[in-house]
């Protein structure tokens, strides 16, 4: 995980440039949002997609799974070179790769293609994931609470984006074909590219790193996983995404197949899936409050 800077390490900085954090951070959601938006789109195509390449549903599996398992593969790695070639340069390069990835996609005719391209999708997201995380944590630094009331309004648009791009992807698949999707999120992957250019680099030079002490970055996963609190925390979240998982491959198969639906009511489904959990954590928020 890339090292950042925390609240109480670095200076307090003049209104002027808090106001221009402000601003670069609404850019930066403003960039995220159609992103989203199309990715929204991506979750119930994805399965159609590859039936309509007569996939199997373990081929299925394979093909839902391999961004996974190159996030997987690459997230360490990417967050330590977030701190020695700069948050930026890896913001807009997995940009990049992702573009390249969804287009393969759209243009793949067989399975060892697919794969291919999807894993250059999982590539693409982990080195941008790795640049963005250290970015928006740089950015917050200066500020109590900042970071937690930012993250709030990204989750928000994430979910804005969850529940709209379902319903807008599966009309544009009826009308379009199920590989616009791909290419359409390839051309929202270079846009966002060209956006976080725009952005400033936030890392600090290696000598202000050592004298302020922010070098050592966070503990290592031996030693988080050693934490009991921590080890029940990454099994719920391995049983949460396990089930996400199986649902993406197997709703829009059985909608498809047993009740015949199309692109357009497949997407009407996983978009009241998304806007029933937005209501969920509100509800669970609130519960949540007087009692903890």
């Amino acid at each position: 995980r890339a090292a950042v800077r925390t609240e109480a390490s670095v200076e307090q900085p003049s209104e002027e440039e808090q106001d221009e954090n402000d601003r670069n951070l609404k850019v930066l959601l403003a960039l995220q949002f159609p992103l989203f938006i199309g990715v929204g789109a991506l979750i119930p195509i994805l399965p159609l997609y590859g039936q309509s390449f007569g996939l199997s549903q373990s081929s299925m599996g394979i093909l839902l799974s391999s961004p996974s398992v190159a996030k997987l593969a690459l997230n360490f790695p990417m967050g330590r070179l977030a701190d020695q070639a700069g948050r930026k340069m890896l913001m807009v390069g997995g940009m990049l790769v992702l573009a390249v990835g969804d287009l393969g996609t759209g243009l793949a005719n067989a399975l060892p293609a697919l794969v291919l391209a999807r894993l250059t999708t999982g590539a693409g997201l982990s080195v941008s994931d790795a640049g963005l995380s250290a970015w928006i944590a740089d950015v917050t630094a200066d500020r109590p609470g900042g970071r937690s009331s930012f993250l709030g309004v990204q989750t928000a648009v994430i979910s804005a984006g969850f529940v709209l791009g379902p319903l807008l992807g599966g009309m544009a698949v009826d009308r379009f074909g199920m590989s616009s999707i791909f290419f359409t999120l390839a051309a929202l992957a270079l846009v966002c590219a060209a956006g976080y250019a725009t952005l400033p680099e936030t890392l600090e030079s290696q000598d202000n790193q050592d004298e302020s002490g922010d070098s050592a970055g966070a503990p290592p996963l031996q030693e988080l996983l050693q934490v009991r609190e921590q080890q029940a925390l990454a099994g719920v979240s391995v049983g949460f995404y396990t089930g996400a998982a199986c649902k993406l491959a197997v709703i829009p198969t059985v909608a498809s197949a047993a009740f015949g639906a199309a692109p357009t009511e497949v997407g009407q489904l996983f978009s009241g899936l998304a806007f029933a959990g937005i209501l969920g954590t509100l509800a669970g928020g609130r519960l949540a409050g007087p009692g903890g």
